[in-house]
């Protein structure tokens, strides 16, 4: 087996069991220790969220923000899913275009002032306050992610929500 064959296998494993997780309720924490792995587990928040989803995001790095995540972000808004998207600094997707105007209008830019630094918090998403991803790392991006824990799910949220009342609209 090719070592291509091999990673898109195990990332198949990987997908199908992040998908058990959210159709099982499973309130089961389970690592992220890669790019591919972070947009997979992006991807399927976004699918799964019914009510919101937010994320905080360094400059949405293409190969997590990817093709695949921009349609489920999109088919979401469309279905009527409140999305929120806060970056620190220049948004890859926006500035390369890979980016939906419709999600482009989700994003706002967080902002330092005063005592104030977005580099202080941990980059997060979470889906219905139901679902998280938190980076534990910033360095390393390694993360936690669970389908189905609204006790921690609903602090990333409400860390969220702080960041949000210090963003302003993203321009490019």
């Amino acid at each position: 087996m090719s070592e291509t064959t091999n990673t898109e296998a195990i990332l198949l494993e990987y997908r199908k069991t992040v998908r058990n997780l959210f159709d099982t309720g499973a309130s089961d924490v389970i690592d992220n220790s890669s790019p591919r792995h972070a947009a997979i587990l992006i991807e399927e928040m976004v699918r799964h969220a019914q009510v919101s989803f937010r994320a905080f995001a360094g400059g949405m790095n293409p190969v997590v923000w990817n093709i695949n995540v921009m349609n489920a972000l999109k088919e979401a808004i469309e279905r009527g899913v409140n999305v929120q998207l806060l970056v620190e600094h220049d948004c890859e997707p926006i500035l390369n275009g890979t980016m939906p105007d419709i999600v482009r209008r989700a994003v706002r830019r967080c902002v330092a002032s005063g005592d104030f630094d977005p580099k202080d918090f941990s980059h997060c998403a979470t889906g219905d306050r139901q679902s998280f991803r938190m980076e534990m790392d910033q360095d390393t991006k390694t993360a936690a992610f669970s389908a189905n824990n609204e006790g921690f799910a609903s602090r990333v949220a409400n860390i969220f929500d702080y960041l949000q009342t210090k963003s302003i609209p993203y321009a490019a």
